[in-house]
């Protein structure tokens, strides 16, 4: 039962994620919302320094605060180009929902250690399925085959990305962990926006970017 708390919880917010993540994306750039997404991180950080008790030196604290700098960075950026507010209501929705999905894996991990991570996803997944499955259903819209297609590659990837964090929340700590699944993330995004979707980066970005990346390996 316990289990299916946290997951109901994380089912929630992993709906939310997803759902606004989509809209911001309708809204701004593939780039620039994906790498604010991915800051999150410094959610669960700030989470298991403080309630956790992980371990916490000088160099991780530099880093949150460069974390902090390079957001700064990319919202003066994304005011120049203009952004809707709407997109800026989306984004933060995202961040904040992307980060607590982060804190109850990590909660149910240390109270569970190793354990019930198969129950845990079924049951998380069922509740973001439902969730989702009510929208289509009220909006009534014919999808075509190839936005299936779309979204069955991004379900499994995501439910075999879900439980693999999952399994190593109880292995690592999450100072460690969440950084690294972060900044692997804002790379290929990156390279994803650069050469797929042929976003263009100025000064500033490229600055807020890299000091984004430098500051995720320093809270490792």
């Amino acid at each position: 039962m316990p289990t299916m708390l946290f997951a109901s919880v994380y089912g929630f917010a992993l709906f939310f994620s997803t759902f606004f993540g989509y809209m911001a994306l309708m809204h701004g750039s593939m780039a620039l919302t994906s790498l604010i997404v991915s800051y999150s991180v410094i959610i669960p950080c700030i989470f298991g320094i403080i309630l956790l008790d992980e371990a916490v030196s000088f160099t991780r604290i530099f880093g949150i605060v460069l974390l902090l700098i390079s957001m700064y960075l990319l919202k003066q950026h994304a005011e120049n180009a203009k952004m809707s507010k709407q997109w800026f209501i989306y984004v933060v929705i995202t961040f904040l929902c992307n980060g607590i999905c982060s804190v109850i894996e990590k909660l149910h991990q240390t109270v569970y250690p190793s354990s019930y991570c198969n129950e845990f996803m079924i049951c998380s997944l069922c509740v973001t399925f439902i969730l989702f499955l009510i929208i289509t259903i009220c909006k009534n819209e014919e999808k075509g085959t190839g936005v299936m297609r779309y979204a069955v590659i991004a379900g499994i990837l995501m439910g075999i990305g879900n439980y693999l964090t999952l399994v190593l929340s109880s292995k690592v700590d999450a100072t460690v962990l969440f950084p690294m699944i972060s900044v692997f993330s804002m790379l290929c995004n990156v390279i994803i926006s650069k050469f797929y979707f042929k976003d263009k980066f100025n000064v500033t970005q490229l600055t807020g970017i890299g000091i984004g990346v430098f500051s995720v390996l320093l809270i490792k």
